[in-house]
């Protein structure tokens, strides 16, 4: 890509090039293709459809895939198997990336803190910070951020501790490859998913 004025900050004394750019093509009635470039950072702040006059033609837009919001997920788990797994399936799922790993309570807190995740998925029960506990917390200091509890108990006493303590959802972990990407995506939205078998 040669340099171009980004088509969304116009700032000309920082052009889109091939290192900091992405190209959103439309298609025109009459077959004419067309190009915007923008930069990296400003993808998120441009819509997904917009509208480009063309002299004589009408725009059918393209969705840009390149400007969908990519959800940002810390998970805390003070057993390293569990945490791969959440990992795993996590990662499978195109529209999630996990940014960060805690084996313990506070240090998911200190994650939270430095990471500003939209999503956090907490164990029960870990070292020095029980996830109800740092769930609290998180909440407390980050209220848009949403978490999931991710839990080996079936106990209702677990699941009211978890929605007190500001959780929109709690799953078991043995149902962790089947239910986590529903419970992030519907906690996301600000929805509650509450599902113990």
């Amino acid at each position: 890509m040669l340099d171009y004025l980004c088509g969304h900050c116009e700032n000309r004394d920082n052009p889109v090039t091939s290192d900091n750019g992405l190209t959103v093509s439309y298609n025109a009635a009459n077959n004419v293709q067309s190009e915007v470039h923008l930069h990296h950072r400003c993808a998120g702040d441009w819509s997904q459809r917009f509208k480009v006059p063309l002299p004589n033609a009408a725009a059918a837009v393209l969705e840009n895939s390149s400007s969908k919001r990519i959800v940002r997920i810390l998970v805390a788990d003070d057993f390293p198997t569990i945490l791969q797994l959440v990992k795993e399936i996590l990662n499978a799922h195109p529209g999630f990336e996990v940014v960060g790993e805690a084996r313990d309570g506070n240090h998911a807190v200190a994650l939270a803190e430095a990471l500003k995740p939209d999503v956090v998925v907490l164990n029960v029960t870990m070292p020095t910070m029980s996830g109800f506990e740092a769930a609290r917390r998180i909440r407390s200091r980050f209220p848009d951020c949403a978490i999931v509890i991710l839990s080996s108990h079936k106990d209702e006493q677990f699941i009211e501790e978890a929605r007190t303590a500001g959780a929109h959802g709690y799953i078991e972990k043995s149902d962790a490859d089947h239910q986590l990407v529903r419970a992030i995506e519907s906690a996301v939205k600000g929805e509650e998913f509450f599902v113990v078998q």
